[in-house]
């Protein structure tokens, strides 16, 4: 089994660095806010498997003209086109898919379909024990309960005997962790989806030791001296498998 994580590409995401080029969601504070009351009224503590209700604020997102990948993350919101979605075949258990109200100025920008996508799968992946990690068990300020939580993470491994729950799906103690089946991978990369990558959980620290799954195994990133610029070094699927010879707390002394 070889699992991914799901981001955004960041030749792309550092739009967000432009305001003018990088879009912005209007509503933002009132979608922030209507999610965190919506959890807040679930029993225990999260992540959950609950859709947003109906009466959900859809966001309101001016896209930029320049700026519309197929995997678009505006103000850490990961909104996905028609063709992703298509790609992804998420069944709605899975995943629910809220539209978007698109304000966009620019007519190009104007006609894009996106979508924000939430995901609901979730389950206990990473070994703590094994992975490059701080593992902590806070006391929640909800249940009263003590919670495991997974922080600072530089490198993953995943418990022995686990079985995705879904094709993508988020990391319980980690929840802004989100997972994807090599499956997965292989039909959004086949789509020729942009803005995306699916990053090895051994390589995955930015500005360190970063390396994607593409279409016929993998890449490592290697970066330009301006740190803008990237280009693919091609490696084996079994080459990635291995774990990097430094870390980058290591390298930091």
């Amino acid at each position: 089994m070889r699992l991914w994580l799901l981001t955004d590409d960041p030749a792309t995401s550092q739009a967000g660095i432009y305001p003018r080029s990088g879009g912005r969601v209007l509503n933002g504070a009132e979608v922030f806010e209507a999610s965190a009351a919506f959890n807040a009224s679930l029993l225990g503590d999260g992540p959950w498997s609950d859709p947003w209700p109906p009466d959900f604020p859809r966001p309101r997102v001016r896209f930029a003209e320049g700026r519309l990948p197929d995997y678009n993350v505006v103000q850490n919101m990961p909104f996905i086109s028609d063709r992703m979605r298509r790609a992804m075949a998420l069944p709605e258990h899975d995943a629910q898919l809220l539209s978007v109200r698109n304000v966009s100025r620019p007519p190009r920008a104007r006609s894009a379909r996106y979508s924000l996508l939430h995901v609901l799968a979730h389950a206990r992946a990473i070994d703590g024990e094994r992975s490059d990690c701080h593992v902590d068990r806070p006391v929640s300020a909800k249940t009263g309960e003590q919670v495991l939580r997974f922080t600072g993470l530089t490198g993953i491994r995943f418990l022995s005997g686990l079985e995705p729950p879904a094709d993508l799906f988020r990391e319980t103690a980690a929840p802004m962790v989100v997972l994807a089946t090599d499956a997965l991978a292989e039909r959004v990369i086949a789509a020729g989806c942009t803005g995306v990558q699916f990053r090895h959980p051994l390589w995955f620290a930015p500005g360190f030791d970063e390396v994607i799954r593409t279409r016929d195994g993998a890449a490592r990133l290697v970066w330009d001296a301006s740190g803008r610029r990237y280009d693919l070094e091609s490696m084996s699927l079994e080459e990635a498998d291995a774990a990097p010879r430094s870390r980058p707390d290591q390298r930091a002394g």
